[in-house]
């Protein structure tokens, strides 16, 4: 009769033959190349769509592309019309508000989450509602971008297509994040509509 113990001992021995395999580590290694490569090529032509963008607009800080949390800035910025909050009917005179608007929804909710749920019975609370809160964020994401996206297409492309390229930019922006800054990049390859003053 076979005896098919297999102690906490044996375990350990399968998980150390594992983990010290070279093709193992190999495998992680390519894996890890590949999505930073895939990280490194959203950005890049992100990047470099803006840049176009800023620079064909006559933009004297069109190197602000290349910065984040900067870049997020002149693509809020880059057009000259009221900002307009989407579904809401909301209008901001002055764009660079609703950069900070967009930053606070975006970066500062999560940390008000991590400092409160670091607070005994308050903690428990949090926990059970950040699902809620997490749905809410990024609706209130997607209002807050959508109007820049659309804005910064209308300037290169007509009213119907900037409205396109603007809902496939937000709905792949959650699915293929590539896809928003190959947009960017074709819609920065047009002639803009108007040049208007881009000086800040």
């Amino acid at each position: 009769m076979v005896n098919y113990s297999f102690d906490m001992d044996d375990l350990g021995e399968v998980f150390a033959t594992i983990f010290s395999s070279s093709a193992l580590v190999t495998v992680f290694i390519v894996i890890f190349a590949i999505v930073a490569l895939f990280a490194l090529a959203v950005y890049i032509f992100s990047c470099i769509g803006l840049y176009r963008m800023a620079k064909k607009l006559e933009c004297d800080k069109a190197w602000m592309a290349w910065i984040p949390f900067a870049n997020t800035w002149l693509m809020f910025n880059l057009p000259r019309n009221e900002y307009r909050v989407l579904a809401l009917n909301k209008v901001i005179e002055n764009r660079t508000n609703a950069f900070w608007i967009h930053l606070a929804i975006q970066y500062g909710t999560n940390t008000v989450i991590g400092i409160l749920s670091a607070i005994p019975i308050i903690g428990y609370l949090v926990a059970a509602i950040s699902p809620l809160v997490g749905i809410a964020v990024t609706v209130a994401y997607i209002f807050m971008i959508f109007p820049v996206y659309k804005d910064l297409y209308k300037m290169f492309l007509p009213d119907n297509t900037a409205q396109t390229y603007a809902i496939v930019s937000i709905v792949c922006h959650f699915l293929v994040p590539i896809v928003p800054a190959i947009l960017m990049f074709v819609a920065s390859g047009k002639d803009p509509v108007e040049v208007v003053d881009a000086s800040y």
